[in-house]
């Protein structure tokens, strides 16, 4: 059975107007703003709403609460970003899950879920003795941090 006139057309290529200007539009997008650029960037790393939580939460002292719960997390975190280091390193899957769980729970207070989410591979691992695949997730939660860290002081400082 021979070939419909419409397959021709589509398999020979004759049949372009649908793609006709479509080199002259794609040329004509605006390129994003750096800001706009960082800006999502930010987002990605924190979920605004767990702040905004929390700030529903305290009322009128939620500004002042909320600089402090940041503060408090920028303190801490390289802490326990080096005792998870020191678990790993010295094979203490308890010390592990019990650092992960910690960190894991600051960071979801903050809205930073990506950094959470590694915490609590990281927790599993520790709390089941899988330590072999830590090494990759603690320095995936490290460079995880550096990013909340820096969407955080972006915050602060806007």
């Amino acid at each position: 059975m021979g070939k419909s006139k419409a397959a021709e057309t589509e398999l020979s290529g004759r049949d372009q107007p649908r793609y006709e200007g479509m080199e002259k539009r794609a040329t004509t997008i605006e390129p994003l703003s750096q800001a706009s650029v960082a800006g999502a960037a930010a987002e990605a790393v924190i979920d605004p709403s767990a702040l905004d939580e929390f700030r529903a939460i305290m009322g009128e002292e939620a500004e002042e609460a909320v600089a402090e719960l940041i503060s408090i997390f920028l303190e801490l975190s390289p802490q326990r970003l080096a005792a998870l280091r020191q678990a790993m390193d010295g094979r203490d899957g308890e010390q592990l899950w019990k650092v992960a769980h910690a960190l894991k729970s600051s960071s979801a207070s903050l809205g930073a879920m990506r950094l959470s989410a590694l915490c609590s591979e990281l927790e599993d691992m520790g709390r089941d003795g899988r330590l072999e695949e830590a090494a990759e997730k603690v320095a995936r939660a490290e460079e995880e941090y550096e990013k909340v860290k820096r969407a955080l002081e972006d915050r602060s400082n806007s």
